[in-house]
């Protein structure tokens, strides 16, 4: 029981400084990195148009993965498409891709699991022309589900479905977040 509560932690701990890597801002006029050697992600601050956020909401904004994987689907790669065409027709948009895990496995395995989606996600859009600049990853591994069994009367597959995901998140301040630390895969 201790030795899943001190990993709990420390999971908890290693997505902080990932989440902190994401969120750290400049001081306005100051176009360096807030961690020496990361890449800027773009124009920071810049809230987006009525339009563009309408654009933004009507995207599907989660890809879904089957258990125990971090392949992308067809309909996955369908909403990525979507994504794609509206981020690289708006450079100014930040995203951060957060990948998750049902609560089967430990937190260390859920927590890779979780990272390896997040990078297929991540490594489609490269592909497709968003820059890598405009983006970062975190994992929650499975503390951040997003349904829980009592919410389908009792039903953990539909549930767990649920949470073994990739979220965008959109407008999402990414300064300080390094992509060549990800090179190579995770």
């Amino acid at each position: 029981m201790k030795i899943n509560t001190i990993l709990k932690v420390a999971a908890i701990a290693v997505s902080a400084s990932l989440l902190i890597g994401c969120a750290t801002k400049t001081k306005e006029g100051n176009n360096a990195p807030a961690v020496p050697g990361a890449q800027n992600a773009g124009p920071q601050g810049l809230a987006p148009s009525a339009d563009l956020q309408a654009t933004l909401n009507a995207l599907p904004n989660t890809v879904y993965f089957g258990f125990d994987q971090y392949n992308l689907t067809p309909k996955a790669i369908a909403a990525l498409q979507q994504n794609a065409a509206v981020l690289l027709k708006n450079p100014q948009v930040n995203i951060m891709i957060a990948g998750n895990a049902d609560p089967r496995g430990s937190v260390e395995y859920n927590f890779h699991l979780g990272m390896r989606r997040a990078q297929a996600t991540y490594n489609y859009l490269v592909q497709q022309g968003v820059p890598a600049a405009q983006m970062c990853m975190v994992s929650y591994g499975d503390m951040k589900p997003v349904a829980t069994p009592e919410q389908f009367g009792g039903n953990k597959d539909k549930a767990y479905s649920m949470n073994r995901n990739a979220q965008i998140g959109y407008n999402e301040n990414c300064t300080g977040w390094d992509a060549n630390q990800y090179k190579g895969g995770h």
